[in-house]
């Protein structure tokens, strides 16, 4: 019989040993189940915390940076322009170029260049890094026109609609993402059990995993909400810890419990 549900997991599974056990020989599937409502709930902030950015960049940058642009029109996969050329945008705070339309063939690549994004007659280019430029060839598109007023409501739009798309999105990639990273530490796990002679079937090693990840979760989690993701994203703490605690909850589910309960396989 289960003593804790998946409301206790987030929490005691930092430290909790009659959790684990409890994962392991009471719970029943793969535990999948958990690690979808896990992930559910901390890409609610997270879509909170992006939307509260995307608003500011919207109110403020886009629209400084969208009163730049000419009127550009495409026909027929030629470009033209309203006004003055070369036409240099440039980030609002900074002032530093962000795009450079050019239709008179003065300026034709980004070489030389710091702009991010260049259109010319005939071609759309940006840089990818710092080595890599992709080009478009604009000959296949038959009309468009772009402006101040259009981009504007793209950006209304994208404040109604965008997190309402995201979310699901991101919940179902982060999802795919971690059971493929679930199996392969419960694989990790069986080979773990089996070394040290442990007696735990693969779903019960699952269910493990997929507990033993919600502390790398969970601080990921919090420290993207404090801006300090990227410092342990390229480190190999994240696995590490969670093997730690892939290693602790085999051992707490197979080791007897001080207070006399037997070991019990599963």
């Amino acid at each position: 019989m289960k003593t804790y549900s998946i409301i206790h997991a987030p929490l005691m599974s930092f430290y909790s040993k009659p959790l684990y056990r409890d994962v392991a020989l009471s719970w029943r599937g793969s535990g999948l189940g958990y690690l979808f409502v896990l992930l559910a709930f901390c890409w609610i902030p997270m879509m909170i915390v992006f939307q509260t950015a995307f608003l500011k960049f919207s109110s403020w940058d886009v629209p400084a940076i969208a009163r730049q642009l000419p009127q550009i029109v495409i026909a027929n996969g030629n470009v033209s322009v309203t006004g003055d050329q070369p036409r240099y945008i440039r980030y609002p705070d900074s002032q530093e170029i962000l795009a450079i339309v050019d239709t008179t063939g003065q300026i034709q690549s980004l070489d030389n260049t710091k702009a991010a994004i260049l259109l010319t007659k005939n071609k759309f280019m940006v840089k990818n890094g710092k080595v890599e430029t992709r080009t478009f060839d604009l000959s296949q598109v038959p009309n468009f026109v772009l402006d101040e007023d259009r981009i504007m409501q793209w950006v209304n739009t994208a404040r109604m609609y965008l997190v309402l798309v995201l979310y699901p999105v991101c919940l179902l990639a982060s999802f795919v993402y971690r059971t493929v990273q679930v199996l392969f530490y419960a694989a990790i796990g069986v080979i773990f059990a089996s070394a040290y002679k442990k007696n735990l079937s693969f779903p019960a090693i699952l269910r493990l995993a997929t507990v033993a990840v919600t502390p790398p979760i969970v601080i990921s989690l919090v420290l993207t909400i404090l801006g300090f993701s990227l410092l342990l994203e390229m480190t190999p703490f994240y696995f590490v810890m969670a093997m730690a605690y892939l290693f602790f909850g085999i051992q707490a589910a197979t080791t007897q419990e001080a207070t006399g309960q037997p070991r019990t396989s599963f």
